[in-house]
């Protein structure tokens, strides 16, 4: 099901109403048919899946025209923030009873700066990707999946920054795990240059497991 959002994006609704919620944030490239894969994968799981289209029918295959498309919308974002507070309040409104974020690369900037902001976010699951501002904090389980080449040289990233910072308050909910051999981008199967079909079933499976385990309590 496709409603259109008050906002400025189409939802794509699957699954049950009333099930555990699970956000899908897309990347720079806008709703591309892998994400309807993994929203599958997850109402298999037993979620309800809600895939926000936040280039609003827009997608592109071209990193050019990608970073282009994402600079629009991190310059509205308190837009993208309407959509998920939407989704979030609907979802609970017809009875699910946890939530959980799933972002991928520029999704994983939209999903950080909601749990940082808005209350009712139980877990966020981020792929290849990295907060807005690492020193904001966020103080909901993540867990980072980083490919080899979202780290320097020395090992460290966004993500690591976000750890220390919420370590240093006293709080250690923020897991990464790396993926070293795979590149940024891995689970977009329609990037010939990066996708890895081996990483992205991990990540996904990882994925599926953390999401049981943090909603199962929540």
């Amino acid at each position: 099901m496709v409603i259109n959002s008050s906002s400025d994006a189409q939802v794509h609704w699957y699954g049950p109403e009333g099930a555990p919620l699970a956000v899908v944030l897309h990347d720079f490239m806008g709703r591309l048919p892998w994400t309807d894969a993994v929203a599958r994968r997850l109402v298999e799981a037993g979620h309800r899946v809600a895939v926000p289209d936040f280039y609003s029918g827009r997608t592109t295959t071209d990193v050019t025209d990608a970073r282009t498309l994402m600079r629009e919308r991190l310059d509205t974002l308190p837009d993208a923030m309407r959509v998920l507070q939407e989704i979030v309040g609907e979802a609970r409104a017809f009875g699910s009873p946890a939530v959980a974020l799933i972002g991928y690369s520029m999704g994983v900037k939209l999903a950080l700066a909601y749990a940082a902001e808005h209350p009712g976010v139980d877990a966020v699951a981020a792929v290849y990707g990295s907060p807005i501002d690492p020193q904001k904090h966020v103080r909901v389980p993540v867990l980072f999946q980083l490919a080899g080449d979202d780290v320097d040289a020395a090992g460290s990233s966004p993500a690591h920054e976000l750890q220390q910072t919420m370590a240093a308050e006293g709080f250690d909910g923020i897991e990464i795990e790396m993926i070293a051999d795979a590149r940024h981008g891995f689970a977009n199967e329609q990037r010939d240059d990066v996708y890895d079909r081996d990483a992205s079933e991990q990540a996904l499976t990882r994925t599926l497991s953390y999401l049981s385990e943090q909603l199962s309590s929540a």
